[in-house]
């Protein structure tokens, strides 16, 4: 979820040299994705986007207020900021759900192409430069955590199956 404010006034004053209104703000709730489903879902059963709006904002925001009078760093304690308070304080919450989707080799492997990659690329060239393997290192050095071992188990485990069959 994205929470987007402009001062749309200013953005048409510019691009289409209209008179500037100061006072024209814009927010948006912006959604990718599952959580779009689930938006769009939900808003089937209310049919009230502006009551749904403030319910998603109450409960995925919270304004705080450092107390003055304590020596607290941890910011979830903190109180909220009164004028929020006020603002939520008839307003629901709901609760967006998403599924969260089971790892898959095929799924790391997309994660790997799309967003790993160019890196690794990046170090690849480097490393022709200075002489260093440093995709390599980071591989012999690198270790597999639990959903990842597990991935490799039951990929060892369907390569035996694909044998035998």
């Amino acid at each position: 979820m994205r929470l987007v404010f402009y001062e749309k006034g200013y953005e048409q004053n510019k691009k289409y040299g209209t008179e500037l209104d100061e006072n024209w703000n814009r927010y948006e709730l912006r959604f990718r994705q599952e959580m779009a489903v689930s938006v769009v879902q939900e808003l089937l059963k209310y049919r009230d986007v502006a009551g749904l709006a403030m319910e998603i904002l109450n409960s995925k925001i919270r304004f705080l207020e450092k107390p003055t009078d304590s020596m607290t760093t941890r910011k979830r304690l903190y109180p909220t900021y009164q004028a929020w308070a006020e603002l939520m304080k008839d307003i629901g919450k709901v609760k967006l759900t998403i599924q969260p989707q089971k790892k898959s080799l095929q799924k790391v492997w997309e994660w790997l192409e799309k967003y790993v990659a160019p890196s690794l690329k990046l170090f690849a060239e480097v490393g022709k430069i200075e002489q260093r393997d440093y995709i390599g290192n980071l591989v012999k050095n690198g270790e597999m955590n639990i959903t990842q071992k597990q991935l490799y188990d039951d990929y060892i485990k369907a390569r035996k199956l694909g044998e035998r069959g």
